[in-house]
């Protein structure tokens, strides 16, 4: 009975450790449940605040492309500035008579002259007047306009209107131009005179347009880049004579600007209809005008 008794006390000490092991058990699953919400709340709160770094990141970007929209769109319209005041600059130096030149757009109204601005100012003015921008010597640029048959007999045409001076000057430039091109690209001055007299221009008597002729045809007309002339260094006549004028066997060319401006199959064909012929009788010049 007492082996009974203690096997007994055995048991209910067993089933007591049991019964406290369970409740161990119990308070430890209890007491992990907030450890394990804490471990979820910090991983909330780590991703919570990815979202936000993400956010702003976000908005970092979003403000950079706005920034850098905005600076392109600001140096677009400078650009667009710059074209403007480049194109009218060209049509007053055109007006003027006076080569564009790189140096002087820079003084005058602080433009840096670049390959892609004349590309866009010839597209420009071509659009709009029909103008086409060239270099007619390094960094040197005039305006030309190639006018057609139909330019010519509108009389209310508004891009074909002249004044007294600018007719005039032109239609002597295209004489010029018909005299030179047609004698081998270069006449002696005394025979460019001799020309010009047959159109009641003489050395000697003032001109109502032009004024001094002598002073038009080698001063002016130089200076703009229309004609070039070069006098003989060792002329004999010049030496046999001291009253001798030596401009008279002075060499007249024409200027690049006015090479750039004349087309020399049309002289050919203006010097074939005032001479009653064809443009393929003049054997040399038409060979010659229509390989360049």
């Amino acid at each position: 009975m007492p082996k009974l008794r203690e096997s007994q006390s055995g048991k209910n000490k067993r089933r007591e450790e049991s019964s406290d092991s369970r409740t161990t058990l119990s308070q430890s699953s209890q007491s992990s449940e907030p450890l394990a919400n804490l471990r979820k709340g910090k991983v909330g709160a780590s991703k919570r605040r990815a979202v936000v770094a993400s956010d702003e990141e976000s908005m970092e970007v979003d403000s950079q492309s706005s920034v850098s929209q905005s600076t392109i769109s600001v140096n677009n319209l400078h650009y667009e500035e710059q074209l403007k005041k480049v194109c009218n600059y060209f049509l007053i130096s055109c007006n003027h008579q006076v080569p564009v030149t790189k140096a002087n757009m820079k003084t005058h109204i602080n433009v840096d002259l670049n390959r892609k601005m004349i590309t866009d100012v010839t597209a420009k003015l071509e659009e709009k007047y029909g103008y086409t921008v060239r270099e007619f010597i390094k960094d040197k640029f005039i305006i030309t306009k190639q006018y057609t048959d139909d330019d010519i007999n509108s009389s209310g045409n508004p891009h074909f209107r002249f004044d007294q001076e600018q007719s005039t000057k032109m239609g002597l430039l295209w004489i010029i131009a018909c005299s030179v091109l047609m004698n081998g690209e270069s006449i002696t001055y005394s025979t460019l005179l001799i020309g010009l007299k047959s159109l009641g221009i003489e050395e000697n008597i003032p001109h109502e347009v032009f004024g001094d002729i002598r002073s038009f045809l080698t001063k002016r007309l130089v200076k703009e880049g229309y004609l070039k002339i070069e006098k003989e260094e060792n002329n004999v006549a010049a030496n046999q004579s001291s009253t001798f004028d030596p401009i008279m066997n002075a060499k007249v060319y024409l200027g690049n600007r006015l090479l750039a401006m004349v087309d020399k199959q049309k002289v050919l064909q203006f010097v074939s209809k005032v001479y009653g012929n064809k443009p393929e009788d003049w054997c040399e010049q038409f060979e010659k005008f229509n390989s360049t």
